[in-house]
Parts: structure tokens; C-alpha cells; sequence
């Protein structure tokens, strides 16, 4: 698990590895084309990771459309957060002291689940991008991660699209 210890500092696997929390960055994408700008998240190192911490549409009209997206990139050189269409979300990144990354995957409309990888003890996993039109109030209409005894799975509702990393 993943836990804040203050805005800069994070535990992993109950404390026994302590790294760096960056502060959270936020975009926000109005529909304009070109898209807005990407939002420098953090640099891109190999013990390095970044995560989707909100998505939001407090203005009523972010995620209405099936190509909106909302994701996490990286050049080699940073860690980007940006989008299409309509979206706006925020994301924070974390450094780790001897962080390997352990699979992940994505889909969309609908073919859940999609495994993660298996039950690794201390491995997590986390959402890095979304889309997809998300106008019915309902939890059972979206994307989720999941974890069973048999690993993480990534749920992806129809007309929806995600991706996820693990790691430990």
C-alpha cells in the first residue's frame, strides 16, 4: 500500500523502503486543438513512477465524449500528464530506492477483466490513464483496479479505457 507521510515523503510495503512524493500537478484541457499543453509531472528516473490521484468534471462537460482521454507519459527524459478532449484530472509521481516495475496493461469497452500480472507480496498497481464518455452516475459504470489471491485485474466498463502500472 501506498501511503502519504507528509507532501514529500512515501512508504511502501508498511515503511520499509522510504522515497519522495512530488507535490500533485493538475491539467486541465478545454477541448482546444491542439490540445493544451503537457504538465511537467516529475523527471523520468528507473525507480520512478507517477499515478492518477483525481479526475474531476466539476464543470459538467469534461468525459463526454468516447476519444476524451486523460494519461500519464514519459519522454526518458520526464514524466508528463496531459490529455484530449474535454478532461481534467491531477497526478503526483514517487521515487523509490530499488522501485522495479512488475506489468500492468489496459483495455477498454467493456472486455474486463484484464490481469495484472499475479499476486507478488508488496507489489501494487495503480491507475495512469482513462477515457471514454463517464455521464452515468452509477459505480458500476467506470474503471477500477482490483486485487484478488490471484493478482490484480484492471475493470474497464463499455465505451471506457484504461491502463494501469504495477511495481514493488
Amino acid at each position: 500500500m501506498l501511503r502519504g507521510v507528509s507532501d514529500r515523503q512515501v512508504r511502501w510495503g508498511g515503511g520499509v523502503t522510504t522515497g519522495t512524493l512530488t507535490p500533485e500537478v493538475h491539467y486541465g484541457n478545454s477541448g482546444q486543438s491542439p490540445p493544451a499543453n503537457k504538465a511537467v509531472l516529475a523527471p523520468y528516473t528507473s525507480n520512478s513512477f507517477c499515478f492518477l490521484t483525481q479526475v474531476y468534471n466539476y464543470t459538467g462537460d469534461k468525459f463526454a465524449n468516447a476519444n476524451d482521454r486523460l494519461q500519464i507519459t514519459n519522454d526518458g527524459t520526464n514524466w508528463y500528464l496531459g490529455g484530449q478532449g474535454r478532461v481534467s484530472g491531477a497526478a503526483r509521481c514517487a521515487t523509490l530506492p530499488g522501485f522495479v516495475m512488475h506489468g500492468g496493461g489496459g483495455g477498454g469497452s467493456g472486455t474486463s477483466p484484464h490481469t495484472l500480472g499475479g499476486a507478488i507480496a508488496g507489489k501494487a498497481c495503480w491507475l495512469v490513464s482513462v477515457g471514454g464518455s463517464f455521464r452515468t452516475d452509477t459505480q458500476s459504470d467506470g474503471v477500477f483496479i482490483s486485487y484478488a489471491a490471484s493478482g490484480w485485474s484492471l475493470n474497464v466498463s463499455a465505451g471506457k479505457w484504461a491502463t494501469a502500472m504495477c511495481g514493488k
